[in-house]
């Protein structure tokens, strides 16, 4: 074979291997209906039976600053350069609530982080030796948070460079949090409290939609308590994407929730205050006034600790409660890395954002359903959740969800919002299709049904 000839054909081959594995291609917008990846996932739920522990509740708590060094990069805002902190607005904690019930024991921790991804969860796992369903990992997401820990292309786009010595400090300080919360448990009562906050979210996605603004919270206090004593912990989830703080700021801080947890603990007296993100996806806050990104932070954060607070006293306590917990692994549909509604990139780029291997994760704790998910899972899934949970229950059931579950799949939304706009968090960040927000929400659904088995 002559050299042109041969160059030719290599050249041929190389080109033939790019198109296979680059090349834009048909995307399967199908539904998942009679698809392999649902039905091994639906196998796999047919065969877990939760065990639902009826009885009275123990609690245990533990917090850690987990403040990182100035110099570090922080999490989120792509555009934000250069990223490195350069000074600390407030102090970053890990909170960890564990809840005790019989032989049911179930650790929820709190991270002021932007999210936790599949490798650090690894990590926690294996430094405390628990499992799926004894942790429930959620996230504030604050974009001004640690950055540096998260190996990968998505991750070192919104985290920064790697940096193995900091993923190994933060999965020690995070896994020793679970740990303590564990070690020593005392009786406590359990009040669930879920109030809208009109006016405080814009849909990000049609400013004409309205948003899930409810607001959820776990209250937990001594045995006996008096009706004005103050909690020992209150656990809020909540779903305005943590935004306040803007790609132009460089210091450290937990933008609204960070506010929102202080002010919350100051107005009740409780020994300690935790918030979880919850369906962020389509949701950002009202920016109130203020002179800079900071002052606006803590006036939104403020604000929301107020209302909350307001509820406090009217919330009604009982010391039976029902636990239980599931933690389902789910097969998405297959990875893409959208161009179009209907075109995909191939295997190659689509790869490297991940595999179509995550989890759910259910909690029943007394009246309230937690359902954490694994990305920025949206509002309107999460209003459509909660009706779908109530029209197939009796129960006075309250059902609440939060992003960033231990694994990040990128915008959950739904098959409506995906098919009429061409946004950020329809196209760039979503890598399942039309269906994958409404894939999860039916395996959750399926999932509270398992987890209402028993009446509390």
């Amino acid at each position: 074979m002559s050299g042109t000839k041969g160059f030719a054909l290599y050249f041929s081959i190389i080109v033939a291997f790019l198109w296979v594995g680059v090349g834009p291609r048909p995307a399967d917008n199908s539904s998942p209906d009679g698809s392999d990846y649902q039905a091994s996932t639906l196998q796999r739920l047919s065969t877990m039976q939760p065990t639902l522990a009826n009885g009275p509740l123990r609690i245990g708590l533990a917090e850690s600053d987990i403040t990182p060094p100035i110099g570090l990069p922080l999490a989120g805002f792509s555009a934000r350069y250069p990223k490195a902190s350069d000074g600390v607005d407030t102090p970053l904690f890990a909170r960890a609530l564990t809840l005790s019930v019989a032989d049911r024991r179930v650790t929820i921790l709190t991270v002021e982080i932007l999210l936790l991804d599949r490798k650090m969860t690894e990590a926690i796992y294996q430094r405390t030796g628990l499992t799926g369903e004894q942790l429930f990992f959620t996230a504030s997401h604050t974009h001004n948070s640690s950055g540096g820990w998260g190996e990968g292309l998505i991750e070192e786009l919104t985290l920064g460079a790697f940096d193995a010595g900091y993923f190994n400090r933060l999965a020690n300080q995070l896994a020793a949090t679970v740990q303590r919360s564990r070690q020593t448990l005392q009786p406590a009562e359990l009040a669930v409290l879920q109030r809208e906050m009109p006016g405080s979210q814009h849909n990000r996605l049609d400013r004409a939609q309205p948003t899930n603004d409810r607001m959820t919270a776990l209250l937990l206090r001594a045995v006996g308590s008096e009706v004005a004593e103050p909690p020992m912990a209150i656990l809020t989830f909540f779903g305005a994407h943590p935004t306040i703080l803007g790609a132009k700021t460089h210091k450290i801080s937990g933008d609204y929730p960070g506010y929102l947890v202080s002010h919350l603990k100051a107005l009740s007296g409780a020994g300690m205050v935790l918030f979880a993100a919850g369906s962020v996806g389509d949701a950002t806050p009202v920016r109130p006034d203020g002179k800079d990104y900071f002052e606006r932070a803590e006036k939104y954060g403020r604000g929301l600790a107020e209302q909350l607070a307001m509820s406090i006293l009217q919330a009604e306590y009982r010391q039976q409660v029902t636990l239980g917990s599931l933690h389902l692994p789910v097969d998405m549909p297959p990875i893409r890395y959208p161009i179009s509604r209907d075109w995909t990139l191939g295997p190659l780029v689509s790869g490297l954002f991940g595999d179509n291997k995550s989890w759910l994760k259910g909690l029943r704790i007394g009246p309230l359903l937690l359902f954490g998910f694994p990305g920025d899972y949206a509002g309107h899934l999460a209003t459509q959740l909660s009706e779908a949970v109530r029209q197939q229950t009796q129960l006075p059931v309250i059902t609440a969800t939060t992003s960033f579950n231990g694994d990040f799949k990128g915008y959950l939304v739904s098959r409506h919002w995906f098919e009429t706009l061409d946004t950020y968090e329809t196209r760039d960040v979503n890598f399942f299709g039309p269906w994958g927000g409404e894939y999860l929400n039916d395996l959750a659904l399926k999932m509270a049904k398992r987890l209402l088995q028993e009446e509390y």
